[in-house]
């Protein structure tokens, strides 16, 4: 039995009369402005994190990297970036190198 305040899902290719409902269309494009503004913010944000994280292991990696001749350091780094491929290529995956 339906509530006398539900609402009705549309019935297939029904679509909701929005002619004259300036309140409903300005709530709508008030959402989409504040997701995309979201999105923009969440996206800077894990830019900034991720530029942070890679100045960071550029700092700790290079001292050691230094010390290499240029072909040991190259192989060396060549290593570390398809590890790091490797073992984050299904997202956070590393299961299979915690025991080490």
């Amino acid at each position: 039995m339906t509530q006398p305040n539900s609402i009705k899902p549309l019935a297939k290719g029904d679509a909701p009369n929005l002619v004259g409902n300036e309140g409903y269309v300005a709530f709508i494009r008030d959402v989409k402005q504040r997701i995309q503004s979201s999105q923009i913010k969440a996206a800077v944000k894990v830019n900034q994190e991720l530029l942070l994280l890679y100045w960071d292991l550029g700092n700790k990696l290079f001292p050691y990297w230094k010390t290499l001749n240029l072909a040991t350091a190259c192989r060396q780094i060549e290593i570390t970036v398809n590890f790091t491929q490797n073992t984050l290529s299904d997202g956070l995956r590393t299961e299979q190198y915690d025991a080490e």
